[in-house]
C-alpha cells in the first residue's frame, strides 16, 4: 500500500513506482511551474580498440527538473523524511509524473529515446539539491530531479 505525501490532487508526483498507486511512497508536489533544463547537446564518444580510434555518436538526453512545493502537514513532512530515507538507503530509482490541463496523460515527464526517437520513455532519476525553508505553519521545499537512464 502506498503512503501518499501531500495533496493527491497535485499535478506533479515523485514516486518509487511507474504506477503511482503501486509504490511504497508517492510525493504529491504542489508546484505551480515545474522547470526543465535539457542541454540537448551531441556527444561523440571515442573508443580506443587495438590502437584504432572508433567514434560513436550519441545524444545527451540528461535533463534536470527544478521543483518547488509546500508541505502544510506535520504528518506529510514526517512521511517525506521517511520516504527520502528509504529511497536514499536503497538507492531507489524514482519516477517523475507531471500533468497540466491538456489532459490526463503524463506528457511532461517523458523524453525521446536516442535509439528510437519516436518512442517516449518515462523520466526516472534521483532527487538532489534538497532545501527547506521553515515557516510557522508550512515548510517550503525546493529540489532538483536529475534524470538517470534506466538500464535494460
Amino acid at each position: 500500500m502506498v503512503t501518499s505525501i501531500g495533496n493527491t490532487g497535485a499535478k506533479c508526483v515523485i514516486s518509487d513506482n511507474a504506477t503511482i498507486a503501486s509504490g511504497t511512497y508517492a510525493w504529491y508536489l504542489l508546484c505551480e511551474k515545474p522547470k526543465r533544463s535539457w542541454p540537448l547537446s551531441w556527444l561523440v564518444k571515442t573508443i580506443n580498440v587495438f590502437a584504432k580510434i572508433l567514434g560513436k555518436k550519441a545524444y545527451k538526453t540528461d535533463m534536470v527538473w527544478s521543483l518547488d512545493t509546500i508541505i502544510t502537514s506535520l504528518t506529510d513532512w514526517q512521511n517525506l523524511q521517511k520516504a527520502i530515507g528509504v529511497w536514499e538507503k536503497a538507492s531507489t530509482l524514482l519516477y517523475l509524473h507531471i500533468w497540466n490541463e491538456w489532459g490526463t496523460s503524463n506528457l511532461f515527464a517523458f523524453y525521446p529515446t536516442y535509439a528510437t526517437p519516436t518512442t517516449l520513455a518515462q523520466n526516472t532519476g534521483h532527487i538532489s539539491d534538497y532545501s527547506e525553508e521553515i515557516d510557522a505553519n508550512e515548510v517550503k521545499i525546493k529540489i532538483k530531479f536529475s534524470q538517470v537512464h534506466k538500464k535494460a
